[in-house]
């Protein structure tokens, strides 16, 4: 057939065309530039030792300005990064690169300590860059490899964030740096300082009395600190007084299992610095009511919890388990028909009523529960408990 000639010469014409207009094409990566830490980072290796990445972004139709102000970014082996133009010096400089030959200019070295979190020894990272951008980047964002050993998952504490630090899972302390909006262990501490107090916390003032504040432009940022525990316990002794002396033991127990405190509880304000510095003691006291009601709200919200948990055992206690209960009283109790039938379908198949008994092995199922207090409210059953704290 002829066009099985004919068709492979022109598909071969036609590609030469085209190569002849635009060149050879180059693939690279990418580094994104319209989020808040260039994530998404996609180096592809042109060498064995060269890699590149072009700014990018993913909703401009006309890539023309993102390319003449972000940097395309070259690395060689793991701690070389060159940033240059794409309009200007990319082309010269991977040139040279590709060719084997070594860039005339002095690179700055950045260097900084990290912490191998799994070993526990701190080691120096030693970072070569060179900038033929015309003004300063971040470089570490691009060498994440260099300091993996580093990486912290979570801070642990609130306040640890705040303060650049966190406890890591072998539960050595360190303080951190954020990097392309990852946590990085960079320093071992001997002790906690916001324990002790006798270490600077970097950025901030500290006080003797567990407050610290960072000034800014025109305002203040207040945080203080008190060790959850003791905090707690002062409060959860305070509320039993309330409660019968027959469930008071078991009041605090549930308490404590079920707050979930951290080690610190903190509350943190930011106000103008003319007014810190006009009265700072009235900020520490704002900042010292702040912590009191944040503990006092989440001792009520669990000891809300307990007494919903002891009305519902006090309630089952009093409900005769001879009574009859039918699927119409799942109804009238705000339960939905299929989920009813779906219900009675896996627990009591084939039956439209079951006794008070049999049903209260499935009391901890919500919608059991519901059928429960429905029927208690119904027939006048008494069994609720009272708990009155007062604000």
């Amino acid at each position: 057939m002829w066009w099985a000639v004919i068709l492979p010469l022109l598909v071969r014409m036609f590609r030469n065309r085209i190569h002849k207009k635009v060149g050879p094409l180059t693939r690279v990566g990418y580094y994104r530039v319209d989020t808040a830490y260039n994530e998404w980072q996609y180096p592809v290796k042109l060498s064995e030792e060269v890699s590149i990445m072009l700014p990018y972004q993913s909703h401009t139709e006309d890539k023309t300005d993102i390319l003449e102000n972000n940097p395309v970014v070259i690395r060689i082996g793991r701690n070389t990064l060159i940033y240059c133009n794409y309009y200007d010096n990319m082309r010269e400089v991977l040139s040279i690169l590709l060719s084997g030959e070594k860039l005339k200019e002095e690179p700055r070295t950045l260097t900084r300590t990290f912490v191998d979190v799994q070993r526990r020894y701190e080691r120096v990272v030693e970072l070569k860059f060179y900038d033929f951008f015309s003004w300063s980047h971040n470089p570490w964002e691009f060498a994440k490899d260099l300091f993996a050993e580093s990486y912290i998952a979570h801070a642990g504490e609130r306040l640890y964030e705040l303060f650049h630090l966190a406890k890591c899972e072998n539960g050595m302390l360190v303080s951190t740096t954020r990097i392309a909006g990852a946590l990085y262990a960079s320093k071992i501490l001997d002790q906690d300082p916001c324990e002790a107090l006798t270490e600077s916390i970097a950025g901030w003032e500290v006080t003797g009395s567990q407050m610290a504040y960072r000034l800014h432009e025109n305002e203040v940022h207040i945080v203080g600190w008190e060790s959850s525990e003791p905090a707690y316990e002062k409060r959860i002794e305070r509320v039993a007084r309330f409660i019968p002396d027959a469930d008071k033991e078991g009041f605090k127990v549930f308490l404590k299992e079920n707050l979930n405190f951290t080690k610190y509880v903190e509350f943190e304000i930011v106000v103008p610095k003319l007014l810190f510095f006009l009265n700072k003691e009235q900020q520490y006291a704002e900042i010292k009511k702040g912590i009191a009601r944040k503990i006092r709200e989440d001792v009520f919200c669990v000891a809300k919890n307990w007494l919903s948990k002891v009305n519902d055992e006090k309630l089952l206690e009093a409900i005769p388990d001879d009574l009859v209960i039918t699927i119409d009283d799942s109804h009238s109790s705000g339960n939905c028909v299929p989920g009813t039938q779906a219900f009675v379908d896996q627990y009591f198949p084939g039956k439209t009523e079951t006794t008070a008994g049999e049903l209260k092995k499935y009391s901890d199922k919500r919608e059991v529960m519901r059928v429960f207090r429905y029927i208690a409210k119904r027939d006048q059953i008494v069994g609720k408990v009272k708990l009155d704290i007062p604000a």
